[in-house]
């Protein structure tokens, strides 16, 4: 059984170095690229700043098999009559 015991206090040493090493490098991460909190940091809350940021910073993603805008037969109709479905209600 020692040898069991010594196995698995190794492990459990070995998963906490790596623990500790990942969290080091958690900490260098630029995490305002995905973390929304972390972006609002970055930009101060400045609204000229955030608006910069998405301009230069975000880009169109296009799904596939997606289409976007008016779903009508004829498209030379969809800006007009878009507007006068929601109109009326």
């Amino acid at each position: 059984m020692g040898g069991r015991s010594e196995r698995l206090t190794n492990l459990l040493s070995t998963v906490n170095q790596r623990l500790v090493a990942a969290e080091e490098t958690r900490a260098t991460l630029d995490r305002s690229g995905f973390d929304l909190e972390a972006a609002l940091d970055a930009t101060d809350y400045d609204a000229e700043v955030m608006i910069d940021f998405v301009n230069k910073s975000i880009a169109l993603e296009q799904y596939p098999r997606t289409k976007r805008g008016c779903a009508v037969a004829r498209p030379d109709v969809c800006s007009a009559a878009f507007p006068r479905r929601f109109d009326a209600g």
